[in-house]
């Protein structure tokens, strides 16, 4: 099974329902990362945010992504178009294979 991490949250790239704390956690971040935006982030950690939020909103289109309640799939899903606006000009990031590490 193939985990996938959005947002700092490992998530398992299979269709299923989160639990209630995985949500909770997740839409936690995603509204964290759309402040840190809107503050100012660097260049890198935008482009993070921006490919973590265009993985998350790609799963949830599939219905690989289920959130358990109308609160956290609100909150999830207005904080990743949020990081989506705030991101338009952020440049695209590397393959992760491609990082280097220094």
């Amino acid at each position: 099974m193939q985990i996938e991490t959005i947002f700092g949250v490992a998530l398992h790239a299979a269709a299923h329902t989160l639990p209630a704390d995985v949500a909770g956690r997740l839409a936690t971040r995603m509204t964290a990362a759309a402040a840190a935006l809107q503050e100012g982030a660097p260049a890198g950690a935008a482009a993070v945010a921006r490919r973590d939020a265009m993985l998350y909103l790609a799963a949830r289109r599939r219905g690989d992504l289920r959130l358990p309640d109308f609160g956290a799939r609100r909150a999830c899903d207005e904080a990743a178009r949020a990081v989506m606006r705030l991101t338009v000009d952020a440049p695209p990031v590397g393959a992760r294979d491609a990082l280097l590490v220094a």
